[in-house]
């Protein structure tokens, strides 16, 4: 009896042990290769091996070929930020003054040769000109860009709507000098540049330099590739936009910008903080337009290849936040009160400088409030530093300062120069 006793409890320890056993097979994967070779289905099998054995890690190549007026600044301080903060090496000109970009200008196979070298690099050994990091405005010309790169770049672009990157360009490029107003429209100011936009959009044959003007006429899709030309053909702008589809690995949308950047957040590997922001470059709102829904429509109109360029990205857009999967408005949700957080804790107020607001910090002197507040300038500034330049106070973000002539003091006469018969 004693025997039979001892038998049931050998059983009830072997029984437990097993059960355990088969327990954490199943939650931790330990014991997987032991596992009987049950059947299974197939997909949920490959997902269950990705999430095991393929954790991304932080992507630290990034192209961000930026577009005019459509909240690329503010993406583009993000990105910086977060390269600074990991010590990566970024695409900067050599003795740049003036704008940091490249503005409209195609890229040629020796355009590198202009650049800072990376850290640790001998100025002129072209051939190790590899870069991580680049945010600044160039046409988009993916083979030469590619080669000065560091391998497998993510490349990302922004788009905005077209009546209102429209209205953004005309303001802030002053496009309105060239056309005229009768006296009496131009006695309020706040309605000067509405006028101005109407009379342009309703007759835009009669102003042939605007027509021709950089920024105003279809000039998102005109950054990513497409000649001017072709604004009108809609089969070379649809061959445009599926090699754009193919070639970028996300097109964000400033109308769902913290989505956009949750999504990007999936891409890059980075944690939600890593992309907290404050908005950079904005316009007062006193030099806002007011637009019409009719002024709007025949702003799209004008735009013609944007508008088909930003309606095809923006249903693409959606979809992706689909298969993003069902934390996605959660996730959106921690993200918007991080930035609200930001927010809080960092700016005081804003203040007008020029065209654009700027920020005013609170008390609070962390590392990341300066960041988030200072002039965008200072980031580059430390970046050249970083990069062995030489820094330049004249450097900025897009404005272009007018240089003055040395006065030259009274008392100094000027040398004539006699020429020898």
């Amino acid at each position: 009896m004693s025997r039979f006793k001892e038998c049931m409890l050998l059983s009830t320890i072997v029984f437990c042990f097993v059960h355990v056993w088969l327990n954490l097979s199943i939650s931790t994967n330990v014991f997987a290769p032991f596992q009987s070779r049950k059947p299974h289905n197939i997909t949920t099998e490959v997902k269950r091996m990705q999430n095991v054995f393929n954790k991304c890690s932080p992507k630290q190549t990034i192209v961000f070929l930026k577009t005019h007026k459509t909240g690329s600044t503010t993406l583009a301080r993000i990105i910086e930020l977060y390269g600074y903060r990991n010590s990566l090496a970024f695409v900067r000109k050599i003795g740049e003054r003036g704008s940091i970009h490249y503005g409209n200008r195609r890229f040629s196979k020796t355009s590198h040769h202009t650049f800072l070298p990376p850290p640790n690099v001998t100025r002129g050994n072209y051939t190790n000109y590899k870069y991580n990091i680049f945010t600044l405005h160039v046409r988009y010309d993916r083979k030469i860009i590619d080669g000065f790169m560091k391998e497998d770049p993510i490349y990302i672009t922004l788009l905005r709507e077209p009546s209102k990157q429209f209205e953004s360009a005309f303001v802030f490029f002053n496009k309105g000098k060239l056309v005229k107003l009768p006296r009496k429209d131009r006695r309020n100011r706040t309605l000067i540049n509405n006028k101005k936009i109407t009379r342009f959009l309703v007759n835009p044959k009669k102003y042939p330099k605007l027509v021709s003007s950089r920024y105003i006429n279809n000039d998102q899709i005109f950054d990513l590739g497409l000649n001017t030309q072709y604004v009108l053909n809609d089969k070379v702008i649809n061959e445009t936009i599926a090699k754009i589809n193919k070639d970028m690995d996300i097109v964000l949308i400033n109308e769902y910008y913290d989505e956009s950047l949750v999504l990007l957040s999936k891409i890059l590997c980075w944690s939600l903080e890593d992309l907290v922001y404050l908005p950079r470059n904005e316009r007062p709102d006193s030099q806002k337009v007011a637009m019409s829904k009719n002024l709007r429509q025949k702003a799209r109109e004008w735009n013609h290849a944007d508008t088909m360029l930003y309606n095809f990205f923006v249903e693409r857009l959606k979809e992706r936040f689909i298969e993003y999967g069902p934390s996605f408005e959660e996730d959106l949700r921690r993200f918007r009160n991080m930035t609200a957080e930001l927010r809080r804790s960092c700016v005081g107020g804003q203040v007008v400088k020029g065209p654009r607001k700027a920020y005013t910090p609170t008390a609070n002197n962390s590392g990341v409030c300066q960041f988030h507040t200072e002039d965008p300038s200072k980031m580059d500034e430390r970046i050249r530093k970083r990069m062995g330049a030489r820094i330049h106070s004249s450097v900025n973000h897009g404005i272009q300062k007018t240089q003055t002539k040395k006065k030259i003091p009274k008392n100094v006469r000027r040398k004539k120069v006699i020429k020898k018969k």
